[in-house]
């Protein structure tokens, strides 16, 4: 573990940056700005060591970048820390000296480009629970030429229960999702969207959050949604137009989508069962002990259940407020469409084994164009899934 430095000492060094870079306009985030995340391990068992990292993408050059992580210290203990190659060769220091809580800051002479892993956080589970792992405090990222970005922000969780092995259906990537209204949209959570596919989608359709270079920008479609947050244009909006009109979302308000939250195991399969209308379960005795009679997403996880979408985290839990990530994601259509073989084995993805639980359900997806990865060699299958990449791969499975 590198040496740790007070919080004395971090704020002498970096207090006249951020008394002179908090007052510059800002860049815009999200499309056009970067994305901080939180990835690695997302569930594990009581006593087991597990890895978090902080990644940064979208990254058009920063020379200095200064956040806080807060996790749960009764859950999780910090044990060690390493930076990642993105900020290699700077002045890079941690504080943890309140429990619960990681400010990390890192400054160099010249601007650090491209993406990748700002710090790697070690953890021992202490005990079982799920703890929040949420980027905040003062966010502050700025560029040699005193550029400072808005940051967008993709938060995480990590789960502590019981050792198993991953369900048939996926399941790590915990995320508390925030309670939205139950007359608006109680299945929908947090985030600062990262991404869903980077490269051309398969059959033309457009990649999930980035628009498709081959559709010229006035051509495309102009939602009738009174959302705030959902302009005409974006790589989303017909979905998420397609969404409302289906019944399948009513926003996490009356003038907001929030596309870049990110979306829970119950929000999914919620999402996935108002797309088959909204059945009613066969029974409604649910085996899992933390899905509770009543709950908005109780008929959506039984149907689930019988439909063979999913089988839960465990015998006895489904984790309905564990985030649902891109490996998932794909399970779950892929199940809903009967698990068909895919016509190749071979997947283009360095980073989707053969034999994973996933491969199959991956390259079915790539294979129908419902996703052509993060990169041209990347699938990205622990990266949270947000509402807006969620809704537009619903989109193309159904209404294309």
């Amino acid at each position: 573990m590198k040496k740790r430095f007070s919080l004395r000492s971090l704020s002498c060094l970096l207090a006249l940056s951020l008394l002179s870079l908090l007052s510059l306009p800002a860049a815009a985030a999200g499309a056009d700005g970067p994305t901080l995340s939180v990835g690695g391990d997302t569930a594990c068992a009581v006593g087991e060591r597990v890895s978090v990292t902080v990644d940064l993408a979208d990254n058009g050059g920063f020379g200095s970048i200064q956040f806080d992580l807060t996790y749960d210290a009764q859950v999780l203990e910090l044990t060690g820390y390493t930076f990642g190659p993105l900020v290699e060769g700077g002045m890079n220091l941690v504080n943890d000296e309140t429990a619960g809580q990681v400010r990390v800051g890192c400054v160099s002479a010249t601007d650090w480009t491209g993406g990748g892993t700002v710090i790697t956080l070690d953890f021992l589970a202490q005990e079982e629970g799920v703890s929040p792992l949420t980027l905040g405090g003062t966010i502050l990222m700025v560029n040699s030429e005193n550029q400072r970005y808005d940051v967008a922000l993709v938060q995480g969780s990590l789960t502590v229960g019981d050792a198993g092995e991953p369900e048939p259906s996926p399941e790590p990537s915990p995320e508390p999702d925030p309670s939205p209204a139950p007359s608006e949209e109680p299945d929908e959570p947090s985030q600062g969207g990262s991404d869903d596919d980077g490269g051309d989608s398969t059959g033309g359709r457009p990649s999930t959050d980035l628009p498709d270079p081959d559709v010229p920008e006035a051509d495309l479609p102009e939602t009738n949604v009174s959302f705030t947050d959902v302009p005409a244009g974006t790589w989303y909006t017909e979905a998420v137009q397609w969404a409302v009109e289906n019944g399948i979302t009513a926003g996490t308000s009356a003038t907001t989508f929030s596309p870049d939250l990110a979306c829970s195991r119950a929000q999914m399969v919620t999402f996935l069962w108002r797309t088959q209308g909204s059945p009613a379960p066969a029974s409604a005795e649910s085996p899992f002990t933390d899905v509770p009679v009543g709950a908005w997403y109780a008929d959506a996880v039984q149907w689930a259940v019988e439909n063979g979408v999913t089988a839960g985290t465990s015998a006895a839990t489904f984790s309905p407020d564990m985030t649902c990530t891109r490996a998932q994601m794909v399970s779950f259509l892929w199940r809903l469409e009967g698990s068909p073989a895919p016509a190749s084995a071979e997947s283009p993805f360095t980073d989707v084994p053969a034999g994973a639980w996933y491969a199959d359900a991956v390259q079915w997806a790539v294979e129908n164009g419902v996703t052509a990865g993060t990169s041209s060699a990347a699938f990205s299958p622990d990266m949270v899934c947000t509402r807006a990449q969620m809704v537009t791969v619903l989109y193309r499975c159904f209404a294309q």
